[in-house]
């Protein structure tokens, strides 16, 4: 027969598993508008910032302060555009020729927060990829209102590893009201600011104005450094 001590001990241990098994894991998305503040020799070359959109998910156990996720963004550092005639036979046409200056984050990310309460400070280490590339469009300046594009060409690209720190505070604005028997919220929303330095490793690009054309040939001026940044983020998370 078992012992008092023993049953105790056995119930315990029934209520600790059962625990385990019924937390379920947590899953957060947020998208926001970013800006790449360039650094050193990064930001003399190109004498631009970057700017556009990032996006992260991630994957955390209930009631977890770590999570584990990945982020992708893509930031412009440069544009530039001209309108033309076709060609010397057809004048009348007008084309306009585009060449962006782009870069492509990826990454993994680890990321230590506190899940509950509606103000959320979180600290973040991240690894990953910069893809920096420039691209040319040709495009009908005639159909403005047309996304008509006639040709396109990466001119130059390159990629660099990198890695960094930072962190962030979200700030719940809609917190889902919990079903009869649940003990957490199914969803909620939040406002989220973010920022971190990336350390990037050396790379080759072009910036506004290195795409030259003479004589009937193209020219590149490419610049060469490391490719650090500060990166700021707002946007909104959800949890789910």
């Amino acid at each position: 027969m078992m012992k008092p001590r023993m049953q105790k001990f056995f119930v315990l241990l029934v209520v600790a598993l059962a625990t385990v098994a019924s937390s379920r894991p947590r899953f957060q998305g947020s998208l926001h508008l970013a800006s790449g503040l360039l650094q050193g020799e990064f930001k003399e070359n190109t004498g631009n910032d970057g700017f556009g959109l990032t996006g992260d998910f991630f994957y955390s156990p209930s009631r977890s302060i770590f999570s584990i996720g990945v982020s992708a963004g893509f930031l412009v550092y440069g544009m530039d555009s001209r309108r033309q005639p076709l060609s010397s036979e057809f004048p009348d046409f007008t084309i306009k020729v585009s060449t962006d200056n782009s870069m492509v984050l990826a990454q993994l990310v680890l990321r230590l927060q506190n899940p509950t309460g509606r103000l959320r400070p979180y600290v973040e280490g991240v690894a990953g990829l910069n893809y920096l590339y420039t691209e040319t469009r040709i495009e009908n300046a005639d159909d403005w209102y047309e996304n008509d594009r006639i040709a396109s060409k990466v001119d130059f690209d390159d990629t660099a590893l990198n890695y960094g720190a930072g962190g962030g505070m979200q700030w719940d604005v809609y917190t889902a009201t919990p079903r009869e028997g649940q003990e957490y919220h199914p969803l909620s929303v939040a406002l989220d600011f973010q920022a971190k330095y990336l350390i990037g490793e050396q790379a080759s690009y072009l910036k506004k104005g290195s795409v030259h054309r003479e004589n009937g040939k193209v020219l590149y001026d490419v610049k060469q450094s490391k490719t650090d940044m500060v990166l700021i983020q707002i946007g909104a998370a959800i949890r789910f």
